[in-house]
């Protein structure tokens, strides 16, 4: 860190999803257990201030992650179709379909949702070189397509909001498809206080808990590895730390946990910075008055840090009778 600030102390955590104590599992808005992407860890050695000055920042500095979730999952696979003033559910499997295999699913689950609608009278066509697809309706009456209620699925598809296709018409994906809507991975703590961090998709609080966006550059079936030296850190509130929660999620929402299958590996590092200029230094034409105010300053700031060592010593102490009584009742 910078700005006058200068490192205390600096500790790594190499954190393994199988070595979790905890799995909190009843968070997941769906109620499906997913295990693997929500855990905590308590720390052997608990991580406290060493000043009444300093403060603590976490970054996440590597990350190996399988890439064995799924793009469509139980919080983004439905949406509304509409025929005849009649709206029908289509779930869309859930996995990491190519395109041919979503669009061919999604007009399979039509079909069976309105048994009127023939075979011929649905089209899905893919166009490779715009990287679009067209439907075409030839039913002989209206139907609707409710991607404004899944802009998951529509984001796949090429399309921004509900599209109506009349009979006889063809409709064709205003935007590029993409197959592989999620861009990136939150890593979040849900048990640490955070300073200073906000989002854009918070409605619950300004405050924001993510702790590294991680970019995934590979496709499904292969391992998302992350590395950064430098990464940012994030101001935390915390005067200790005995527990590490992390949790992840996709870009869709906060709530959208990954649903993970095998296990992870991530490079936690909290560091405890102090204010290298702890004096508040206050311009005043009077030299005297300066230095009373700069000596008051001091004085305090002493004060606070013999208190802090006096309630250190006293921890201590206690920590010392609590082992010399134990050792006692053994020895009888």
């Amino acid at each position: 860190m910078s700005n006058g600030n200068f490192k205390l102390n600096s500790y790594n955590l190499f954190l393994n999803s199988k070595n979790r104590d905890s799995d909190y599992y009843n968070y997941v808005s769906s109620g499906t257990p997913n295990y693997l992407s929500y855990c905590g860890w308590n720390l052997k050695q608990i991580i406290k201030k060493t000043s009444p000055f300093s403060y603590f920042t976490i970054s996440v500095k590597s990350l190996i992650l399988p890439f064995s979730f799924d793009n469509i999952s139980t919080l983004n696979k439905s949406f509304v179709f509409t025929y005849l003033a009649t709206p029908y559910t289509i779930n869309v499997e859930e996995g990491n379909p190519n395109i041919t295999q979503l669009i061919t699913d999604i007009k399979n689950k039509i079909l069976i949702a309105v048994p009127t609608i023939l075979t011929t009278e649905l089209v899905f066509t893919y166009l490779s070189a715009s990287q679009t697809i067209s439907i075409y309706n030839n039913t002989g009456n209206t139907m609707t397509f409710g991607f404004g209620s899944n802009n998951f699925i529509g984001t796949m598809l090429g399309f921004s909001s509900d599209i109506i296709i009349n009979t006889g018409n063809t409709i064709s994906s205003s935007t590029n498809i993409n197959v592989n809507p999620l861009e990136c991975i939150f890593v979040r703590s849900d048990n640490l206080s955070f300073s200073s961090s906000y989002e854009s998709i918070v409605g619950k609080n300004n405050i924001s808990d993510i702790i590294s966006i991680i970019p995934i550059t590979v496709s499904s079936g292969n391992y998302i590895v992350y590395n950064d030296s430098s990464a940012f850190e994030s101001r935390l509130n915390d005067d200790r730390i005995d527990n590490i929660s992390l949790y992840l999620t996709s870009a869709v929402d906060d709530d959208h946990l990954l649903a993970l299958f095998l296990n992870w590996t991530i490079q936690i590092q909290i560091n405890e910075y102090k204010n290298d200029n702890s004096l508040i230094e206050k311009i005043d034409l009077n030299p005297i008055t300066q230095n009373k105010t700069e000596e008051g300053m001091e004085a305090k700031e002493n004060n606070e840090e013999i208190t802090f060592l006096k309630n250190k010593e006293k921890e201590l102490e206690k920590t010392l009778n609590e082992l010399m009584l134990k050792k006692k009742l053994k020895n009888k």
